[in-house]
């Protein structure tokens, strides 16, 4: 049994490992990471003076300003790393979908069986091998 030869244009290369293919994730998770991490930790002073039951106003903001500045400076950061990683992310999902647009049809479509592989010498897919 003899199986058809596959002529598109397209050139048959190996995958790349998913990392080299996912580098914007690789900058993308950090930044969310370091965000989220700030967004707690200026959060935290708040949820401790609740479940503290409130008390002395003076005595907190003695407590969380300095907390608040770490806070402020840990979210920057993550941010800062954030941005290039949404930027990439954006940039390489309208790259992929304009290179899927590009791609022409013919390229797509496989021969079926009985198609010539290569019309110039008039050899076809499905001929017998001669022994």
């Amino acid at each position: 049994m003899h199986s058809p030869t596959l002529t598109h244009s397209l050139p048959l290369v190996p995958r790349r490992p998913w990392w080299t293919r996912a580098w914007w994730l690789l900058a993308l998770m950090p930044g969310a990471l370091t965000l989220a991490c700030g967004l707690f930790v200026l959060a935290t002073p708040w949820g401790l003076f609740l479940l503290g039951g409130g008390g002395s106003v003076d005595a907190f903001y003695e407590f969380a300003n300095p907390v608040w500045a770490t806070g402020r400076t840990v979210t920057a950061i993550g941010a800062i790393l954030l941005a290039p990683g949404v930027a990439l992310t954006i940039t390489t999902v309208v790259r992929r979908r304009r290179a899927a647009r590009d791609i022409p049809p013919s390229a797509l479509t496989l021969p079926h069986a009985g198609a010539p592989a290569n019309e110039a010498d008039g050899s076809s897919a499905t001929a017998t091998p001669t022994n």
